[in-house]
């Protein structure tokens, strides 16, 4: 948790120097003005470094979920707290189902990937479907929609 916040103060810190340059380039722009080349480098480097700390949020969230897991006294509640532990379990499930069917028809591993990639999206609205939904468990879904779409639309 002392990580989580720690890096959570540092991704703060990014996002408010990426409004700083948001402004600046406003400003340049709506002065018909040219970006200099290191304030291009800069915003690179603060968008590069606010998704690597993403990825590291995200890890440690998952630690955390585990660890909440180990220690949560119902099935219920682990679910609750572990929306990963559910987007993991339906991509497994969705990868048997996609081996299973493909029987040699499709080779491209992209296509394969899309595939089930939304197997594991349709899943995962199955067991919400099956349990009291709440905005915590919803976001599983949304997680899983933005991951799809950066695939499909690469920065």
């Amino acid at each position: 948790i002392i990580k989580l916040s720690k890096v959570l103060q540092a991704k703060r810190n990014k996002v408010n120097r990426l409004k700083e340059y948001n402004c600046e380039a406003e400003k340049r722009k709506s002065f018909g003005q040219k970006m200099p080349e290191d304030f291009e480098r800069k915003y690179a480097a603060v968008v590069t470094d606010l998704e690597r700390m993403n990825l590291d949020l995200q890890e440690y969230i998952n630690e955390i979920q585990v660890f909440c897991q180990q220690i949560a006294p119902g099935p219920c509640l682990a679910a609750r707290l572990a929306p990963s532990h559910l987007r993991e379990k339906c991509y497994v499930e969705a990868s048997l189902i996609v081996e299973k069917n493909n029987n040699g028809a499709l080779q491209n591993p992209k296509v394969i990937e899309l595939i089930t990639d939304l197997t594991a999206l349709m899943l995962q609205v199955k067991s919400l479907s099956d349990s009291n939904k709440n905005a915590y468990e919803l976001s599983v879904l949304q997680g899983t929609m933005d991951e799809i779409k950066l695939k499909l639309e690469p920065q």
